[in-house]
């Protein structure tokens, strides 16, 4: 985007956007396509979550070793 001019009081205008593409309609995802990223998004979110309970385990773990010893 280019600046058009600036003001004597330091204000910029721009040009007005154009659109560039005319006549289509912006289209909602389909239902398979968010069930898809509803999907990975839980997917990802329990790998993370086994990953903590994984680590806090280990360190729980290595506390009680530690008491012991």
């Amino acid at each position: 985007m280019e600046v058009s001019r600036v003001g004597s009081t330091g204000t910029v205008t721009y040009p007005q956007v154009v659109s560039q593409v005319k006549g289509e309609v912006a289209q909602a995802m389909s239902k398979d396509q968010m069930v898809q990223i509803l999907n990975f998004m839980l997917y990802q979110q329990s790998g993370l979550s086994l990953k903590l309970v994984r680590i806090a385990t280990e360190n729980f773990l290595k506390a009680q070793m530690n008491l012991m010893a």
